[in-house]
């Protein structure tokens, strides 16, 4: 039996904070299949059904199976990704670059701010 790696509580005792997420095969904006790490790139990146990005990280729409591909969005084509946020309960997650949950809300709970240079180790917006 393989273990999920849980790395801490976080900031949502309980909830999904500290445990990898899983790596599923999604659509992209553009339609093509691909790796959940391949969308989010090794940066810090902001998911879920409404999320709401921090200063300069990005936000990533999850659409439910079925959806048609959109900007700024991801298709969960096999209900992995919706389903597991489901059972941490949670609507919105912050991934670190290693894909490890930061933090995560309900809809109605609002998100911690964002970790002191978490943006400056996105290569996009890192300064030469």
């Amino acid at each position: 039996m393989i273990r999920i790696a849980v790395i801490g509580t976080g900031f949502s005792p309980g909830r999904a904070a500290g445990r990898k997420i899983p790596q599923p095969r999604v659509l992209d904006e553009h339609g093509r299949e691909c790796l959940l790490d391949d969308v989010t790139g090794g940066r810090w990146t902001v998911i879920g059904a409404a999320p709401t990005a921090w200063r300069d990280v990005p936000a990533v729409r999850v659409l439910p199976a079925g959806s048609a591909p959109q900007p700024g969005a991801i298709v969960d084509t096999r209900g992995v990704l919706t389903t597991w946020m489901c059972k941490h309960d949670a609507t919105v997650l912050v991934l670190r670059p290693d894909s490890v949950v930061h933090a995560a809300a309900k809809a109605d709970e609002p998100l911690p701010t964002p970790p002191r240079g978490a943006a400056a180790l996105n290569p996009e917006v890192a300064s030469p």
